[in-house]
């Protein structure tokens, strides 16, 4: 995690992502990347949390954390998640109605709302390796035919771009 130097800067935002298999133990890292990196929001996927676990333990000074921790699904009911730490002084939302969780992707939605800007919504993703990449595609295609957003996708979709099977979302990856 020493290397940010591809960060991606949209609309004069710091946008980042990280996989971090289990954050509980890794929450100093996180907040040196935070504010040594100055991000504005970071996704971070397979965060490994539970119901057991309080947003309180995960607090970053100067930071809102928002979290889809993985439902116990029978096939896969450890590992997963996906939280998003966005900057305390930018006002957000969570959109529940675009948010998933199901056994093929776990999909957490911020809509920023930012003065004089159409819509900026921020998805943060997580699809096990052995989800349905058909069906993960699908959902993500259907956020492109939203009316109007800016749209940032982060996250670790564990698929292939070059294969034919997810034509409609590699068309839309910039």
């Amino acid at each position: 995690m020493n290397d940010l130097s591809n960060l991606s800067r949209l609309n004069g935002f710091i946008f980042a992502h990280i996989n971090i298999c289990s954050i509980r133990n890794k929450c100093d890292e996180v907040q040196r990347i935070l504010h040594l990196s100055k991000i504005d929001v970071l996704g971070i996927s397979e965060t490994n949390l539970n119901d057991s676990i309080e947003s309180a333990e995960l607090a970053i000074d100067g930071y809102n954390l928002i979290r889809l921790d993985r439902q116990d699904f029978s096939r896969r009911s450890s590992g997963g998640g996906v939280c998003v730490y966005i900057r305390d002084d930018i006002l957000y939302e969570f959109d529940q109605d675009l948010s998933v969780s199901n056994v093929d992707l776990e999909l957490l939605c911020l809509r920023l709302k930012l003065k004089n800007t159409r819509p900026v919504l921020i998805f943060n993703a997580y699809r096990p390796p052995h989800g349905n990449s058909g069906s993960a595609c699908r959902v993500l295609d259907q956020t492109y035919n939203l009316r109007n957003p800016e749209l940032h996708i982060l996250g670790d979709l564990n698929i292939n771009l070059l294969n034919t099977t997810c034509t409609e979302v590699s068309l839309h990856v910039s």
